[in-house]
């Protein structure tokens, strides 16, 4: 490293940027790894002890030694899961607010700092519920019952009741008393606690939902908010909070009585109302960001929030007149609010509701605006040959070849959806410049039991999951853009600007899309760009082509579970992430490629080790769960892969081999990889489909995938060398993947417009819908070949009736005992 030292005011003025310290160099580290020891705390007892003393203390002055050494080992012990699950069995939930009372009573110094040390603890438990409950009941899913651990019985009498909702109504009032207060206000992470907890402690009490809306309802009227209540600090903060609890609101029944109620208040047409009547108007000029008023992006943020998962809600806004086709006209929008990333999560919200007639009204709208862009676009065409000189007739045109690049420039003026956010244009003019789609990553253990932050998966064996909101910019303007940041008064970080350029959606990558006009080292280049960016993230290693495969198996299964793609970077929907695949495809398939091709023919023989592996075998190695949910490599890993590896057809052959294998592999990590179903009655008395569901949708989703993305094989199959140990040989740049690379590109238009269509229709209907293991697989295609693969199985005894649910029992019987 250069380091240049001068003196200032000697030979000239100083150009140098001024370093007074240097940045720590410290590599992110897993809590779970960092902080593991502590799990000895939930194993020997010691969160208990730790309870019953915290529950004791009288006097924080007095005790002020020992609240302090508590309320810091119950921090560090909250940084792991192991922890926070033990707190709940331990309802640590019901002690905490107890003592968060007492520390609430006095404004002295020792008390406010307790309550608040207090509050990030009551709010990682609770976060750590509502996990529990995206884990196994994901949005897409019905309301769900509640935690016993929060929630009280309401089975007794109406006097029981009453008698128990007050102390819940207390504990509302309590910590509503102190939200407002300045030492809290000054204290963003105590309020964000606060926000969090507010739902839960309502308990789903009418007194207690009563007396939490009615402290922000005077808060809420937004008219008053735009003629200037936004210039009041506190009352700028009040509807930051509301707006906040109501996107906390989890989708279970205490959460479900919550929004039923704050919908009867009224308080969703209120927002609805002002919505529609303060619509922004897109600027003519597109590099400027339309005008919108103070209150509307808190309106479209509270009505987001109250959406989810409410049906009563969504009923509603349906039948509001133009409200759906109002929230498809702004879903594109470019905004430093993420008004049109939080208009495309309310449409989600009704495509994710189950219902097929809400479904279907946000799929039609859509569909219309698509229709009338074709027409628009050829509208434009007929214009300009007429203008020519030219006519068409009988479907038929000629043009002259000194003509063809100002057709080119005509269809280039359609690329609506592929253009710059700063410069606003694509590669019909910028052809040799990289566009990028802004993404954000995360480093991520590949294991299922590292993911669940139980292990099993070691410091070499961490991958990255991406997700995006699919705004794009050339990697040149956004170079531009941060040297333009990095100058300004108060300069800003290189992804603290791009995250405004990205509609205030958090990212810290670039990655490329694939073009056919774009030049082969141009494309290669921002591909090292996106590694370069890549490794500031987290260290990984490995090939990239298996990281790529992790990443992609990632990005489908939260897809197929129904998980949500906006937790870590707070925007982006099914929609947006389902534009990412192709690309994120092509960029495997270039790394796959690269270097004649030695990536390629290495995850070939891995995949022709797991498709040749007999079913015996297979099963075998999931006699002991924990193992086998220690390994990286699994079948959703090889599913994903097969989106680069296998042609369409090679695809169609061995599809039922991943279908029977994600069932059995599913089915044996649910044993081991923690779940809590004690938690939730309906989830320990689920039906084999609807726990093992997840793996067939995954399943589902790459056999779309391959349907809708591959080209038909033209020609003679390539077929492997005889020494090569390999079923699967396609060479770079060979038969499969020159077209299938060329299908991938940007400018394939009628592609990239059908996904929604060809992808997320039948996954958010009918394969979502499905009420059976049978229902399923007719819909998937593949019911005969079940059925004919159900012979060769030993029989059950007693048969189950649906000869599919016999089916899946046969394979789960093939899994030897781990005795055994």
């Amino acid at each position: 490293m250069v380091v240049i030292f001068r003196l200032q005011g000697l030979d000239g003025e100083a150009t140098e940027p001024i370093v007074d310290q240097l940045e720590e160099d410290r590599e992110e580290v897993d809590p779970e790894k960092e902080y593991g020891f502590c799990s000895i705390l939930a194993e020997c007892g010691g969160l208990a002890a730790m309870l019953r003393q915290l529950g004791q203390v009288a006097d924080f002055d007095a005790q002020g030694e020992l609240v302090g050494y508590l309320l810091r080992l119950f921090a560090h012990a909250c940084k792991i899961r192991v922890n926070r699950r033990a707190l709940l069995e331990l309802k640590a939930v019901d002690t905490m607010l107890s003592v968060l009372r007492m520390a609430f009573s006095q404004t002295r110094a020792s008390y406010v700092k307790a309550a608040q040390s207090l509050l990030l603890l009551i709010g990682q438990v609770v976060t750590e519920y509502a996990v529990m409950l995206e884990e196994h009941h994901p949005a897409t899913a019905q309301p769900v019952a509640s935690s016993a651990a929060f929630v009280t019985s309401t089975a007794a009498g109406p006097a029981a009741q009453q008698a128990k909702s007050q102390p819940q109504q207390s504990h509302v009032a309590m910590v509503l008393e102190r939200l407002t207060t300045p030492a809290v206000r000054r204290t963003p992470k105590v309020v964000e606690a606060i926000t969090r907890i507010l739902p839960f402690l309502t308990y789903g009490e009418p007194a207690s939902m009563e007396a939490l809306v009615s402290h922000f309802m005077g808060y809420l009227n937004f008219d008053e908010y735009d003629a200037g209540k936004h210039r009041d600090e506190l009352h700028r903060f009040h509807l930051s909070a509301f707006v906040s609890i109501a996107q906390a609101i989890r989708n279970d029944d205490v959460g479900t009585k919550l929004k039923q109620f704050i919908f009867d208040q009224g308080v969703t047409a209120r927002c609805a109302a002002y919505v529609m009547a303060h619509l922004p108007v897109p600027s003519e000029d597109e590099s400027t960001e339309p005008a919108v008023t103070p209150g509307f992006p808190q309106a479209l943020a509270l009505l987001m929030g109250l959406a989810s998962a409410h049906l009563a809600t969504l009923r509603y806004l349906h039948q509001l007149s133009g409200f759906i086709g109002a929230m498809h006209s702004i879903e594109g929008l470019s905004h430093k609010e993420r008004v049109g990333n939080m208009a495309e999560s309310i449409l989600e919200a009704f495509c994710a509701s189950g219902v097929q007639e809400l479904a279907d009204a946000v799929r039609d709208v859509r569909d219309a605006t698509r229709r009338k862009k074709r027409e628009l676009a050829e509208k434009r065409r007929q214009d300009m040959l007429r203008e020519m000189g030219f006519q068409q007739k009988a479907g038929t045109s000629t043009v002259l070849a000194s003509c063809v690049d100002a057709v080119k420039g005509a269809e280039a003026l359609e690329e609506e959806h592929f253009t710059c956010t700063v410069c606003r244009e694509g590669y019909g003019y910028k052809r040799e410049e990289p566009l990028c789609a802004y993404v954000f990553q995360k480093r991520v253990p590949l294991s299922p039991l590292g993911a669940a932050g139980l292990g099993g998966s070691s410091e070499h064996d961490q991958g990255f999951t991406t997700v995006t909101a699919f705004n794009l910019i050339h990697l040149q303007c956004h170079h531009d853009a941060t040297q333009a940041d990095s100058q300004l008064k108060k300069p800003r970080e290189e992804w603290e600007g791009a995250a405004l350029r990205n509609s205030g959606i958090s990212c810290n990558n670039l990655l490329p899309l694939a073009a056919e006009c774009l030049p082969e080292e141009n494309y290669r280049r921002s591909l090292e760009k996106f590694w370069q960016y890549q490794g500031r993230v987290g260290r990984v290693e490995g090939l990239r082509s298996r990281l790529l495969g992790h990443d992609l198996r990632m990005l489908l299964s939260r897809f197929a579970e129904g998980r949500s793609f906006s937790a870590d970077c707070h925007g982006g929907g099914r929609e947006t992430n389902l534009r990412l695949i192709p690309f994120l495809i092509s960029t495997l398939i270039e790394t796959l490629d690269a270097r004649d091709g030695r990536e390629r023919r290495q995850l070939e023989k891995a995949m022709t080790k797991f498709i040749t592996m007999p079913d015996e075998i297979f099963a075998r190695q999931l006699a002991s769960p924990a193992s086998a949910a220690q390994q990286s490599d699994s079948v959703f890993y090889f599913g994903a892969l097969s989106l680069a590896l296998m042609s369409r057809e090679e695809w169609r052959r061995h599809r039922l081999i991943f279908a029977k294998r994600a069932l059995l592999y599913f089915h044996a990590i649910r044993e081991i990889v923690p779940h809590d179903e004690a938690a939730s009655p309906e989830t320990a008395a689920a039906t084999p489909f609807q726990k093992l569901r997840p793996a067939v949708l995954f399943v589902a989703l790459v056999d779309l995938l391959n349907d809708t993305l591959k080209p038909k094989t033209v020609g003679t199959p390539e077929t492997p060398p005889a020494d090569s140990e390999t079923i699967f040989w396609h060479q770079p740049g060979g038969p499969f993947t020159r077209p299938y690379r060329h299908e991938l590109r940007a400018e394939n238009r009628s592609l990239h417009d059908q996904l929604a269509d060809r992808i997320l229709q039948p996954l958010n209907g009918d394969l979502s819908d499905a009420a059976s293991f049978q229902e399923l697989f007719d819909i998937m295609g593949v019911l005969q070949e079940v059925l004919q693969d159900q012979a060769r199985l030993p029989p059950l005894a007693p048969a189950p009736a649906d000869p599919c649910d016999g089916w899946v029992g046969q394979l789960m019987a093939t899994i030897p005992s781990d005795d055994a």
